[in-house]
């Protein structure tokens, strides 16, 4: 099983459904977990990089990746973009009928809201996605002796 970057240890109960993902991903692909990984972080790098230009991403019955625009109320502070996803129909309703009320997770998300929000209006500097994504990627990589990025 490929270890997850930045969420093993304590926290490995939250990398599991992650590992079920590639797991089943590269089976679907026929190749490596690491391969499946990699090219995950590669596809969500692209999609940080076209959103982060203003560019909107959509992928058909799963949903469409944009930022939009936030106005504060107060005049003293500036307007900024935030990204958003929306999901299809397809998949509001497949979580609807799927996922049962008690399995929610509202104060897992509202923590992480919290832990990521822009709370300085900007002015505070944090690492970039495509940082995350490289260190994520150079993880994936070493636990693979003698990848090849041609190797397809």
């Amino acid at each position: 099983m490929i270890r997850i970057p930045f969420i093993n240890g304590k926290h490995s109960e939250k990398a599991a459904p992650l590992q079920r993902i590639l797991k089943r991903t590269a089976h679907d692909a026929g190749c490596t977990e690491m391969k499946a990984a990699f090219v995950m972080a590669c596809f969500l790098e692209h999609v940080a990089a076209e959103v982060s230009m203003g560019n909107e991403v959509s992928l058909p019955g799963f949903g469409l990746f944009t930022c939009v625009a936030w106005h504060p109320r107060r005049s003293d502070l500036m307007p900024y973009a935030t990204p958003r996803f929306y999901a299809s129909r397809g998949f509001q309703n497949e979580c609807r009928y799927s996922c049962l009320p008690g399995t929610k997770r509202n104060e897992t998300v509202e923590k992480y809201r919290k832990r990521n929000a822009l709370w300085d209006n900007g002015k505070k500097r944090t690492q970039m996605v495509f940082s995350a994504m490289d260190a994520f990627k150079a993880n994936i990589k070493a636990q693979v002796p003698g990848w090849d990025e041609t190797d397809n």
